[in-house]
């Protein structure tokens, strides 16, 4: 398994991510040597577009789809599989 960072891209105008249950996933791929090296040496983050929601506790799931790997690499399996993500008003913050 691979760490992976994770990082919420968009939130609707006006709401933020104040928490999410994992900053990390571990990601297990499968490929030949020179493919796995250059995924290993990229920027491993995996973003998610959250701009649709509201104020509130969402569970996202993490996908083999959403994973972006280069071609000759297979992902085999994620952990954790769902992350919980919290969504506040900027205005709540307490600036």
């Amino acid at each position: 398994y691979n760490n992976q960072v994770i990082k919420p891209q968009r939130t609707a105008e006006g709401f933020m991510v104040s928490a999410q249950s994992n900053a990390q996933i571990k990601v297990k791929v499968s490929g030949t040597q020179p493919a796995l090296k250059k995924y290993r040496e990229s920027s491993q983050v995996l973003s998610f577009d959250m701009s649709d929601k509201a104020a509130g506790f969402y569970d996202v799931e993490m996908s083999a789809s959403k994973v972006e790997v280069p071609a000759g690499i297979k992902v085999l399996g994620i952990r954790p599989q769902t992350i919980r993500v919290e969504i506040i008003e900027k205005s709540k913050e307490g600036k």
